[in-house]
C-alpha cells in the first residue's frame, strides 16, 4: 500500500500523520459500494419514505381534499341535486368520514412500511 506522509501546521498543536491509501481498482468487486447498497452484501438500502410510495401520498391528500369539501358541504349546508333528486346532508357526513378515514389509513400505512 502506498503511504503519503503530510505535515499540518505546527502552530496549531498539529504533527505529522501518514495516510495508508490503497486503489480502488484493487477492492474486490463484493466489498464496494453502489449507492443502494448500505453494506458489502447485505440488501439494498431502502428509499426515504417520500420517495418509496409517492402514489399514496398522492392518493391520500386527494382523498382529503374531497373529504373537506363534503364537510365544507355540511357546514355550509349547500344542496345538491343529482337527477332530479335532492341528495341529503348525511350522505356527505358519511362520506366525510369514509373519504378522511381512507387518507389516514393510506398515510399510516405509508409511513409505517417506509
Amino acid at each position: 500500500m502506498p503511504v503519503r506522509e503530510g505535515v499540518l501546521p505546527e502552530a496549531h498543536g498539529w504533527r505529522s500523520i501518514s495516510i495508508k491509501t490503497q486503489p480502488l481498482t484493487s477492492a474486490p468487486a463484493r466489498s464496494r459500494l453502489n449507492a443502494n447498497a448500505v453494506v458489502a452484501g447485505s440488501l439494498a438500502a431502502p428509499m426515504s419514505v417520500e420517495m418509496k410510495k409517492p402514489a399514496s401520498l398522492v392518493a391520500a391528500i386527494l382523498l382529503w381534499l374531497i373529504a373537506f369539501a363534503q364537510l365544507a358541504r355540511v357546514l355550509f349546508r349547500v344542496e345538491v341535486t343529482a337527477g332530479g333528486l335532492n341528495i341529503p346532508l348525511w350522505i356527505s357526513i358519511l362520506a366525510f368520514i369514509v373519504l378522511a378515514a381512507v387518507g389516514i389509513w393510506l398515510w399510516r400505512e405509508r409511513r409505517e412500511h417506509g
